[in-house]
């Protein structure tokens, strides 16, 4: 009797439970790194957020001294705001923002319209303006690196091992370096809009209705293509786009791929 064992392909659900398991360890990660360095660097090397934080805000007066604000940046509320993680203070900033309103008459009727612009400095523990190296910017390359490196050496991250999954080419080989990187950037490689998305706010505040809209847009066309690849996906069984680039599969492992269907015949 031969027997041929096929395997099985993980589905869109397993999955996605996979990389929320990923994104708390790197999460976590982060925060156990961060908050302990925050205190013993003191607050030179630090995380702008935590995986369970706490804020305490106070109103101050005036802007701490050295700190020079946008021309024609006339603040209505300025505050000092600590940020703990299981009371262990890790982040230290002061936000000045500043609100206008303005009537607007369409047709017969007027509108008052707020509009509110805040900036954000980071402080020390001290309450002095400091220059920070925040380790949350670099999140997307750990987090880049943490899913090639797994996938290239061990064939899935730790979330796909926990939920019975591994990543092999398309022949059943390891998956190469080249097809784990291809993978990754297919993936993930629309996060990069976020810091572009920021730096963009943080250097044209006159221009601030314009990029809003033109990041709306480019977020609605990412988020229709994400949702069509989930669609298709759940619905047609297809690869997802990153694996049809990279020549990969994600398949069931373990009593899972055994229990596969089998195809008996008559032996030679």
């Amino acid at each position: 009797m031969a027997t041929t064992v096929t395997t099985i392909r993980a589905g869109f659900m397993r999955r996605a439970i996979a990389l929320a398991i990923d994104f708390l360890l790197l999460l976590s990660i982060v925060t156990v790194i961060g908050v302990p360095l925050a205190k013993l660097s003191g607050g030179t090397v630090r995380v702008e957020s935590a995986l369970v934080q706490s804020v305490d805000c106070k109103k101050l007066d005036t802007m701490p001294a050295g700190i020079d604000l946008p021309d024609g940046f006339k603040p209505t509320t300025i505050a000092s705001c600590t940020y703990s993680s299981f009371g262990s203070p890790y982040n230290w900033t002061v936000v000045a923002q500043q609100v206008t309103e303005q009537d607007i008459k369409m047709g017969d009727t007027e509108y008052t319209v707020s509009k509110k612009l805040s900036y954000t400095y980071p402080l020390n523990p001290y309450g002095l303006p400091t220059d920070p190296l925040y380790l949350d910017k670099y999140a997307l390359v750990f987090f880049a690196l943490y899913f090639i490196v797994c996938e290239w050496l061990a064939g899935g991250t730790l979330g796909k091992r926990v939920l019975g999954m591994r990543v092999q080419s398309l022949g059943g080989e390891p998956v190469w370096l080249v097809q784990a990187v291809k993978r990754t950037v297919i993936r993930f490689g629309w996060l990069i809009l976020i810091p572009i998305g920021s730096k963009l706010l943080e250097s044209s505040p006159d221009r601030l209705v314009e990029i809003i809209i033109g990041l709306a847009a480019v977020n609605l066309i990412v988020v229709v293509a994400l949702a069509v690849n989930a669609i298709r996906t759940m619905r047609k069984g297809e690869r997802p786009w990153h694996d049809r680039w990279a020549a990969t599969e994600v398949v069931r492992t373990g009593s899972a791929q055994q229990a596969a269907s089998r195809v008996s015949g008559a032996t030679a």
